[in-house]
C-alpha cells in the first residue's frame, strides 16, 4: 500500500507552494480580512457577509431600475390621460420638455402601456413607415412592429393576448 506524505514532492517548487497558500491578511476595498491557517477569523466572516449583503442590495437596486422607471412613466402618462386604450405621442418630434430616460429631439415617440389583464386581447395598429418596439414592463424585448416588424413598414395590426389564466 502506498504511503502518503505531506512533504512537498520533488517536482513542486517553493514558489508554487507559496502561490497557493492563503495569506494571514488580505487587504480589500471593503477592509482587511484576517485569517488563521487559511480560515477566516470571526471579524473577517462578519465583514464578508456584510459585503455580500451590500453587493446583493446594489444588484437588487440595479435590477429594479428598468421596472421602476416604467412604473414612473406609466404614472406620468396616466396623469395626462393616456390609458391602456390610448397612445400618447410627441408631435412632430420629442422636445426636452418630457422627462424620458433616453428620449432625443430627432425622434417622434408614441407610447402606451397595455393592460391585457384588464382589457383582454388588444389590437394595436402600427402606422406605415414607422419603427415600433414592444417591450414588457421590465424593458425586455417582446417584438418589433413597423419597418423592423413583419409588416416591413407597410403598417399592420398586431394582436396582443393576455397570459393564460391559471385554473386551480
Amino acid at each position: 500500500m502506498p504511503q502518503i506524505s505531506d512533504a512537498p514532492s520533488p517536482g513542486t517548487s517553493p514558489d508554487t507552494l507559496a502561490s497557493i497558500v492563503c495569506p494571514d491578511r488580505l487587504e480589500t476595498v471593503f477592509g482587511t480580512l484576517d485569517f488563521f491557517d487559511g480560515l477566516p477569523l470571526p471579524e473577517a466572516v462578519t465583514r464578508s457577509y456584510d459585503t455580500l449583503d451590500l453587493l446583493r442590495g446594489i444588484e437588487a437596486f440595479l435590477n429594479c431600475v428598468p421596472g421602476a422607471s416604467m412604473v414612473a412613466l406609466r404614472r406620468g402618462l396616466r396623469s395626462i390621460g393616456v390609458d391602456s386604450r390610448t397612445i400618447g405621442f410627441t408631435a412632430p418630434r420629442c422636445t426636452s420638455a418630457p422627462v424620458l430616460l433616453t428620449g432625443n429631439t430627432e425622434t417622434a415617440y408614441g407610447m402606451t402601456f397595455l393592460a391585457l389583464d384588464e382589457d383582454g386581447p388588444t389590437v394595436v395598429e402600427a402606422p406605415g413607415n414607422s419603427l415600433c418596439v414592444v417591450d414588457d414592463l421590465w424593458q425586455r424585448y417582446v417584438t418589433d412592429m413597423g419597418i423592423a416588424g413583419p409588416d416591413q413598414g407597410n403598417g399592420g395590426a398586431y394582436l396582443f393576448l393576455p397570459p393564460p389564466r391559471v385554473r386551480g
